[in-house]
């Protein structure tokens, strides 16, 4: 009975530590593993099994045999990273865009603003290892909701990136362009399908939004988008989004990132345990009286303009180096640096990196604590 109950702790123990080993983020594309062997021939480098399927055949099923208990949407997000690499050889300008698919710095999925350069934007909480966090850690626990939406919308997205490359192809005429990318970058279709598929999950009006623009671009290769946009197409569970309730405990994910991760610090599986868990959940806000009508509140915008407050105690972000209320690339590139280094908080490196993504100007809220009391606000 000693001896069985032995082995029945130790067979917990491993499955325990299964259940917490996750990928570590990959600081840049220097620190990314060779794709290629020296004579150029594609080498397995992918950080964690990915579903598998036949990119040369238009509806093919998928295996998701590979994927059970490891799901890991930071590794995903890493894979087509580190898979920019290769592909910057035919096509340099991606390069351009590799911080917005870096598990590091990843918030891809909010409001959209067609009429910047780069019209995606972020909603303040990293995607990867937070957001997508909550569905992966439901998924390698069995929820058989969540296992059925995901699989289900992978197979949809799987269908319109495949459809999407073989109409491309005919397109351009003599170019092999799937046999291409299985070449160049044999892991970036399944890596990429692996996230979009886990956005359309959360049944989030902003990302789903989002997803709808990039529909509207198939029109171009000769692929009707879905009547109805993505939602139509696809299977949402509302409580995996930011505003929904994951544990149902009665405070929002968003509420509960912002109060473990940017008020006490949690790591992402630390953040993602409390989501999960409804025994956990954040203090009430209290009230903090409402401001007099028509008088403005520091930080608060007014007819487009922000007021900044006239005190002089308004306070920068560590990030903004020059203090000129903007946080530009450099400058949240050099504090993400400084906290890989154990020097900056990875708190105040993500709202940094949050700023810079949504218009880099920013102002000071004196009534909310860091780093959410840095707020964006209008370009001057």
């Amino acid at each position: 009975m000693k001896r069985k109950r032995m082995v029945i702790g130790l067979f917990v123990i491993a499955l325990s530590s299964m259940a917490f080993a996750e990928h570590t983020p990959v600081p840049d594309l220097d620190s990314c593993p060779a794709t290629a062997d020296e004579y150029g021939s594609p080498i397995a480098w992918n950080f964690v099994p990915l579903p598998l399927f036949n990119i040369n055949i238009l509806g093919s099923t998928v295996n998701f045999t590979p994927i059970e208990g490891q799901t890991d949407f930071c590794a995903y997000a890493d894979i087509v990273f580190c898979s920019l690499n290769p592909i910057a050889g035919i096509v340099p300008e991606v390069l351009q865009f590799a911080s917005l698919v870096q598990c590091l710095t990843m918030d891809i999925n909010g409001p959209l603003n067609l009429e910047a350069e780069i019209p995606v934007a972020g909603n303040g909480i990293p995607d990867g290892s937070y957001e997508l966090g909550i569905l992966a850690s439901l998924y390698n626990a069995g929820d058989a909701e969540v296992i059925a939406a995901y699989q289900a919308n992978y197979q949809v997205i799987k269908d319109l990136i495949v459809d999407a490359l073989a109409a491309y192809e005919m397109e351009m005429k003599d170019k092999d362009i799937r046999s291409l990318v299985q070449q160049t970058a044999p892991y970036l279709v399944r890596a990429l399908t692996s996230i979009l598929a886990g956005f359309t999950t959360m049944a989030d009006e902003d990302t789903n939004a989002a997803l709808d623009q990039l529909l509207l671009l198939l029109a171009e290769i000769g692929i009707a988008p879905p009547e109805g946009g993505i939602e139509a197409i696809t299977t949402g569970i509302p409580r995996l989004g930011p505003e929904g309730d994951a544990d149902s405990g009665g405070a929002s994910n968003r509420r509960e990132y912002e109060y473990y991760v940017t008020e006490l610090g949690y790591t992402a599986a630390e953040y993602v345990a409390a989501a999960l868990d409804p025994l956990q959940e954040p203090p009430l806000e209290e009230g903090e009286g409402e401001p007099v009508e028509g008088e403005p509140v520091e930080g608060e915008i007014i007819e487009g303009e922000v007021v900044e407050g006239e005190s002089g105690e308004d306070i920068p972000h560590p990030a903004d180096l020059n203090v000129d209320w903007n946080v530009v690339m450099s400058e949240a590139i050099a504090y993400l640096s400084g906290w890989q280094q154990g020097i900056n908080t990875m708190p105040n490196a993500i709202r940094a990196a949050y700023i810079w993504q949504n218009g880099q100007h920013y102002a000071y809220d004196a009534q909310a604590t860091p780093p959410m009391c840095w707020i964006l606000a209008p370009l001057k």
